[in-house]
């Protein structure tokens, strides 16, 4: 059976991208030290009948500079929805 998508990656209010976090963890160091068990959120017996398969959220807190291309990053805490962890993808 295959894997849900569950990494959602926030970039904008209108822009949520899904992915699997898996395939996240075996092309990127940096997510593998992100998406942990430890940074999962729990899902309830009741949430993933009802179809919730999202354990991490990420979500774009800040823009580039002018004349940069790396925004900064967080990842969510599930219960309190406040920034986890905070990082920059290309310094890790």
């Amino acid at each position: 059976m295959e894997q849900p998508e569950d990494v959602e990656v926030a970039l904008a209010h209108d822009r949520e991208h899904r992915f699997h976090s898996s395939v996240l963890c075996r092309y990127s160091t940096l997510f593998k030290r992100l998406l942990t068990q430890e940074n999962a959120a729990r899902l309830s017996t009741r949430a993933k009948s009802q179809g919730v398969t999202t354990r991490f959220r990420i979500e774009l807190h800040e823009l580039p500079p002018a004349g940069g291309n790396v925004g900064k990053l967080c990842l969510m805490a599930s219960t309190s929805h406040e920034p986890l962890k905070t990082f920059f993808p290309d310094r890790h």
